[in-house]
Order: structure tokens, then C-alpha cells, then sequence
């Protein structure tokens, strides 16, 4: 097989994802251009920095897990993650060749997966291959295969070369109070933007519908906990914005790692310069008090650290004062503290916490726990137990599935029931008449309203309004 045949057949077995299109690729080269005739790359003695060989070492070995777990054939059990493990066979079959040439420049390994391989695993990406976290290997819209993904790579890169591309971190947070109502509820949703996108015969995809029951339901707030995908770049923001809709009284947006993949542009510059927004003040981090409560959103996702900003970290001094502030706050009022992130502080089994609790339970931070901290990141969801390792003063929540298609998580699973670390987890099975969503679980969110004495009443929702826990 020559090499433009071979190329031809990869690229055919990649177009069944939808969410590859040559506009994508267009705009993101407009915007990254420059790169290429930058002179710092150009010398043959450039050494790319620290994160930039991580990055691409840590890809390369994703690409081999994948290949390795998929020709070895079932159970399907990675040793790692492979978000990412299509990226560099796709890049191959996709970007212009001056890009190509750029990214293995400055590190990119070429592709082991092969024109023969990619038409053997064909039929198996077509049905999808369900991971044990729930991650879908599989041809549908916005699954790892799809070679949208592969967008990350050249604006991340980018920033990992030249950090000072960066926003830089706004500091003037909003501080609200409501004391004009006896209830306030909350539409809470993770990684909910893809945009809109064609979901087999459903009329109405997973963000679409989500939002729907959240309108429907008549929230005060929307909160979006962060992910614009493929990653934050300014014209999938206006694709966010024309989306999104605000509550009753407003919404929030948190910042998430592919928000930072593209260098907090969009988010900064376009979400949070957008009316829609105003009350945050440009700033990725707030607080809002109603009455015995106190809802804390932070931005972990700024500081996070390479090869792919996986764990969230709160190590700014700005946001510790802001912690410190609220401590002294909730000392003075002893209000409860409802605490929103976008990255996660449990393991997905409930086992283990991670650095971004140590980061905020710290007594130079907010000294304490949270009573309540619900967060996306993860592609999936839990409600857990006093039996997690949060305890049982933390209720813990992960709502990471607003809209990536997902299959049952059996780490979920096999640590669900009495006396684990998990309450209840999405296993609504879309109905398997529809190709598209064979093997699928519903998407979904949470229903929460704060009652001004205290209490508190938690849903947990899927896309179409049934119960994710019954």
C-alpha cells in the first residue's frame, strides 16, 4: 500500500466522527499561524521544554495502551487513560503538511497506528468500545474518537512553548447576596460544552435537553462547571454563548482545563466579558450569600499543572485570600459552605482524595471542608457516601456529564451500595434500537435548592427528566 492510499484509507475511517471539519481546522490555523514562522522553532538546536516532551511522551504512550488493549481484544481494560491516544493518527491524516512538520519539530512522535489497523478496528469503533470509567471508544459525535479532539494539541502546544500567551489571572471577585427570597435553586451541569450536535433520531442532543429541564424547571441559576470543548478557543466560546441561558436570577461559568488549553482566551475575554455573565465580575472565582449558605465557585483549573492540567490546584495567593475571607465569614455567621469546582478532589472509586482538597481544606485557605462540594472533569457522575473518603461532614458530588457520550462506569459500579463510597451513579440506558445510542447511559445533572434556613433538597437528574438515583 503506497503512502497516499494509506493516508486515504485513515482518513475515511476518521471521517465517521462528525466532529472533524475542515472550518474547525481553518480558524484554529488563522489563529495559530504565527507559530510556524516563529524563529525560536525553526532552529535545528531547539529544545522543547519540559512539558511540551511530557505532553507528547505521555501521548505516544496512550497511542501504544490503545493499541495494545484493542488488538489484544476483551475485556477492554486500559492501563491508563487514552483521552487523546487518537490524536497523533489523526493529525497525520488531517493537518496541512507545514503543521505536521511543525509538531514533529518541536517533539510529536509519528503515528504506530496503521492504514491495516485502523480498517481492522473499524466495525468496533462503529458499535464502540466501552472503557472500564465509562469512556466510549467509538465513531459517535464527541467520543474519543472523535478527531475533534485533535484541536487541543496545537493551541496547548502552543502555550506550553510560550507561557506568556496566557491571560493573565483576573482578581476582582464578586461577592453577592441574595436576601430577598426564602429559596434559591440551582442547575448544575459538567462539561456540557460540545454545542449542540446530532444525537442519532433524538430530536434534542444531551446539552440541549439538559438545558431544557433546567429552564423547565424554572432554576434561579445555571452553573456550568467548566470544559468547552474541544477546548476554549474563542469560536467555540460563541458557540457556548449562543447556547447556554441564564435562570431566573443569572449563571455561572467555572473555568476548566480545556478552557486552558487554549490559554484562557475565551473564557476570560469572551464568556466573562458577555452580559450573560456580568455578575461575576470577569473573575473566575466568587462567592454568593443567602442566608445560612454561602455558594463558593473557584477557578482550579488557571494554575493546574501539565502535561494535561488533569488535578486542579488553588496555590494563587489571590484565591487563598479569598478563601481566608470566607473562613473569617462563615466563623463570624456560621453559614454553611457550598463549594463548586471544575476539576475533582476524589478518585472516581470515592477512595482517595487529591491535592485540590489539601489545596483548600488548608489553614492558610478556607481552614475547613466544605459542607457541600459538587464538581465536573470527570465523564460521569456520583452522588457519594459518608462512607468516602470525603467522610461524612462532605457531601460529594461529580456532575461531568452534561454531554460527552458515556457508558457505565464499572469503577462506579463495583463501589456502589451499602456502606461504599457511592450512593448512586448513571446506569439509564438510552434505548438500543438507536445505533447511535447503543451501549449509551443517559446524560444529566443536578436539581439543588438552598432553603434560606439551612436546608437543602439535591435531585439528581437525567436528560429527560427521570431520576439518575431511582
Amino acid at each position: 500500500m503506497n503512502h497516499k492510499s494509506e493516508d486515504a484509507v485513515i482518513r475515511d475511517v476518521w471521517r465517521k466522527s462528525h466532529g472533524y471539519t475542515p472550518e474547525m481546522l481553518y480558524s484554529a490555523a488563522q489563529e495559530l499561524d504565527w507559530l510556524l514562522e516563529d524563529p525560536r522553532y525553526l532552529d535545528p538546536n531547539f529544545i522543547p521544554p519540559e512539558g511540551v516532551q511530557m505532553f507528547f511522551g505521555l501521548g505516544a504512550n496512550m497511542e501504544a495502551e490503545a493499541v495494545r488493549m484493542i488488538s489484544q481484544g476483551p475485556p477492554y481494560e486500559p492501563r491508563m487513560e487514552l483521552e487523546g491516544s487518537f490524536a497523533m493518527s489523526q493529525i497525520q491524516a488531517f493537518f496541512p503538511k507545514p503543521w505536521v512538520e511543525f509538531l514533529k519539530r518541536v517533539g510529536m512522535h509519528d503515528t504506530i497506528m496503521t492504514a491495516e489497523m485502523l480498517k481492522e478496528w473499524e466495525t468496533l469503533l462503529d458499535e464502540g468500545i466501552a472503557l472500564r470509567n465509562g469512556n466510549l471508544l467509538s465513531n459517535r459525535p464527541w467520543a474519543l474518537t472523535d478527531p475533534a479532539w485533535t484541536l487541543v494539541t496545537p493551541y496547548y502546544i502552543a502555550r506550553l512553548l510560550d507561557p506568556s500567551i496566557t491571560v493573565p489571572f483576573p482578581t476582582n471577585p464578586a461577592w453577592i447576596k441574595v436576601d430577598d427570597a426564602d429559596t434559591l435553586s440551582f442547575g448544575i451541569t459538567g462539561d456540557w460544552g460540545t454545542g449542540w450536535y446530532f444525537d442519532g433520531e433524538d430530536q434534542l442532543c444531551p446539552p440541549d435537553a439538559i438545558l431544557q429541564q433546567m429552564l423547565k424547571l424554572g432554576v434561579d441559576y445555571t452553573v456550568h462547571l467548566g470544559d468547552i470543548y474541544p477546548l476554549g478557543a474563542t469560536q467555540f466560546f460563541d458557540r457556548f454563548l449562543k447556547s447556554w441561558k441564564p435562570g431566573r436570577r443569572g449563571t455561572f461559568t467555572l473555568n476548566g482545563n480545556h478552557e486552558m488549553y487554549a490559554w484562557g482566551k475565551g473564557y476570560y475575554e469572551v464568556a466573562l466579558q458577555h452580559p450573560m455573565f456580568a455578575q461575576q465580575q470577569g473573575t473566575g472565582y466568587f462567592a454568593l450569600e443567602f442566608g445560612d449558605w454561602i455558594v463558593v465557585g473557584l477557578d482550579v483549573a488557571y494554575y493546574s499543572d501539565p502535561p494535561w492540567m488533569y488535578y486542579g490546584k488553588v496555590q494563587d495567593q489571590a484565591q487563598k485570600e479569598f478563601l481566608q475571607k470566607v473562613r473569617e465569614h462563615v466563623e463570624r455567621t456560621g453559614q454553611r459552605v457550598f463549594m463548586l469546582t471544575h476539576h475533582h478532589v476524589l478518585n472516581p472509586e470515592g477512595t482517595e482524595t487529591n491535592p485540590l482538597w489539601d489545596d483548600i481544606v488548608a489553614d492558610d485557605a478556607l481552614g475547613k471542608a466544605p459542607d457541600y462540594w459538587y464538581y465536573g472533569h470527570y465523564h460521569s457522575a456520583a452522588v457519594y457516601s459518608e462512607h468516602s473518603a470525603a467522610g461524612p461532614d462532605t457531601k460529594v458530588r461529580v456532575m461531568g456529564h452534561g454531554s460527552i457520550p458515556f457508558a457505565v462506569a464499572h469503577e462506579l459500579k463495583e463501589n456502589c451500595g451499602p456502606g461504599q463510597p457511592i450512593a448512586c451513579y448513571p446506569n439509564t440506558h438510552f434505548d438500543d434500537d438507536i445505533p447511535e445510542h447503543r451501549g449509551r447511559v443517559m446524560n444529566g445533572f443536578a436539581l439543588v435548592t438552598l432553603a434560606k434556613d439551612g436546608g437543602i433538597t439535591e435531585r439528581f437528574l437525567n436528560q429527560d427528566g427521570s431520576d439518575m438515583c431511582g
